[in-house]
């Protein structure tokens, strides 16, 4: 698509620089290099050798769409994702707030089905990019990032070059069968659910992650309140505070069975460890709820790939475990947490809201209920 759009924009006389996801940085000729994602430096390199002096119009960043974990439906093939899109955004953008050019380009993040518009299929691994480019708009406004989501199903490149041309410039846009559509916040009631409550078992085990955190200690009341009969609390820390232990406490008092297990839902070993455990209790689990998080809060300019995945290990990698290790088991319900801070780009939490932009756009096929 890179090459398309720079012939649409070249036809227009522009001129284009294009860059490729490698491991080293080159230049392979005239404007087109290649530089490694998860390599601050080779940005600011580009920016250096390319432009010079000069500062572009507009930067247009494709590499989202690659389609790895679409035909590998792994962690690393999601890891992989996660650099090439959220990773290389954020060492680009550290590059461009760097420069002393007089007039900043536009920033322009481009996903293809990363969005849930009129139903269609979610290529979730691009949704985080929307979280980060959120709270780019909202920390660097002079970069007036722009999010566009391209069709899945259609060729889209037209479309994309008419967006960069047009003089109407939307902030969040979706294209789809050659429609556009954009985004506006808008205040809705929504009504309990009076005929379909929540199937809650008493001969049934319930798993919550980060249960022993603030979070997971609520759900795990509110389960008990439902008549819940069997939680399992997991964490990664062993260590449990007073407020932990009177909170088990008093719910154990009801006569509720609660175990604390330590794993890491992020590692696909020690979360399986935990799940066989389950299989071979007289009672099976019946649903999950995902309340791990871990907060690296810290504005752009600071931040570090090593940060983000803290974060994005919890929420996206721990998410993607729990889908593909559940996935042959007869769940009533798998919960998720998401965050305003991926639909309001919170100053100061890139990468939360960037991993939490997963769980907002979800439609993976066991997380059809989420919070």
């Amino acid at each position: 698509m890179g090459q398309k759009l720079a012939t649409l924009l070249q036809n227009q006389g522009e001129r284009c620089v294009l860059v490729f996801a490698n491991h080293n940085y080159e230049k392979i000729e005239e404007n087109q290099y290649t530089l490694n994602p998860a390599h601050p430096q080779n940005f600011q390199r580009l920016l250096e050798d390319s432009l010079g002096a000069d500062y572009p119009r507009g930067i247009v960043h494709l590499w989202s769409q690659d389609n790895r974990f679409e035909n590998d439906h792994n962690q690393p093939a999601l890891q992989h994702a996660q650099i090439l899109g959220s990773g290389s955004v954020l060492h680009l953008v550290q590059a461009l707030i760097k420069k002393t050019w007089d007039h900043s380009p536009r920033l322009y993040l481009v996903t293809r089905g990363g969005q849930a518009v009129l139903s269609s299929q979610v290529q979730v691994e691009q949704s985080p990019l929307w979280g980060l480019g959120r709270t780019i708009a909202s920390e660097h406004p002079e970069l007036q990032c722009i999010c566009l989501d391209l069709d899945f199903q259609t060729e889209s490149v037209q479309s994309l070059f008419e967006e960069l041309w047009s003089s109407e410039k939307e902030s969040q846009v979706a294209w789809r069968k050659n429609k556009r559509h954009v985004a506006r916040l808008e205040q809705q009631t929504i009504s309990p659910r009076l005929d379909k409550k929540p199937i809650i078992r008493d001969n049934s085990s319930y798993l919550i992650t980060g249960g022993t955190g603030s979070l997971g200690l609520q759900m795990a009341q509110w389960l008990a309140e439902q008549n819940a009969q069997h939680l399992i609390l997991m964490s990664r820390q062993t260590t449990t505070t007073d407020v932990i232990k009177n909170t088990i406490t008093q719910i154990e008092q009801t006569g509720v069975s609660v175990s604390i297990v330590k794993a890491d839902v992020a590692n696909e070993n020690e979360l399986n460890k935990v799940l066989e455990q389950i299989k071979n209790h007289p009672f099976p689990l019946r649903g999950v709820i995902h309340a791990a998080g871990v907060l690296e809060d810290g504005m752009l300019i600071g931040q570090n790939w090593e940060r983000f995945e803290k974060v994005m290990a919890a929420k996206v990698y721990g998410a993607w475990n729990l889908h593909q290790l559940t996935a042959d088991m007869a769940l009533d319900f798998f919960v998720m947490f998401s965050s305003a801070a991926s639909v309001l780009g919170n100053r100061g939490q890139s990468n939360y809201a960037a991993a939490s932009g997963l769980s907002t756009e979800s439609e993976l096929p066991k997380m059809s209920n989420f919070v």
